[in-house]
């Protein structure tokens, strides 16, 4: 009986300090700014139950770089306020080293897995959003020389439904795949998507 007693602590201490580990885990945020004036960033993070903002760090900007660290229990959405500039910055804050590197036409964003993960979606995002101006240019093009056919125009609109499908599948199987990502994506392009998209969107307790 001491024994089974004996083992049964031994396995709640065992446990509890796997849980105290998880729950202590470790970020540490460094941000660069180039061409950027600012003296002071605030990073928060959005809490997944009710979906209120907290503080976790704040840190000043000395010759362009600052730097923040704290403890999370999971990867989380994050956003980083920066004083002087209109917009906060979204991403996922996960444990261990992220880099976000600011300049006055985009923001680099290096970290973990789940990071990754969103900075493809926006990346790819881009990308068929260039593709889709491309072929709008094109079209305008035709229609004022008066060189558009009806085959041309075909064409243009069905390029342009097929890039715009392509965007609206892969938005909603990243927030059906729930988790930060899904939850970021759903928060920040939600309104990339039409009635028939958004009736795909799977409805999940405690999303």
């Amino acid at each position: 009986m001491k024994c089974a007693l004996h083992l049964l602590a031994a396995l709640l201490l065992s446990v509890m300090a796997a849980c105290n580990h998880t729950q202590n885990t470790e970020f540490a945020v460094d941000c660069i700014f180039d061409g950027i004036v600012t003296d002071s960033v605030t990073l928060q993070v959005v809490e997944e139950d009710y979906g209120m903002k907290r503080v976790v760090a704040t840190s000043t900007v000395k010759t362009g770089k600052a730097h923040l660290q704290g403890q999370l229990d999971a990867p989380v959405i994050a956003l980083l306020t920066i004083n002087r500039v209109d917009r906060p910055f979204y991403f996922i804050l996960e444990s261990g080293a992220t880099q976000l590197h600011f300049t006055r036409s985009h923001t680099l964003a290096l970290g973990g897995e789940q990071n990754h993960v969103y900075a493809r979606y926006e990346h790819t995002l881009s990308q068929i959003n260039d593709k889709r101006t491309a072929n709008r240019k094109q079209y305008l093009k035709h229609v004022a020389d008066s060189s558009l056919t009806k085959i041309m125009e075909r064409r243009f609109v069905k390029t342009d439904s097929l890039l715009c499908d392509s965007v609206q599948r892969m938005t909603v199987r990243l927030i059906n795949a729930g988790g930060p990502v899904g939850r970021l994506i759903k928060e920040q392009h939600i309104g990339l998507l039409d009635s028939l998209y958004r009736n795909k969107i799977l409805i999940k307790k405690n999303y």
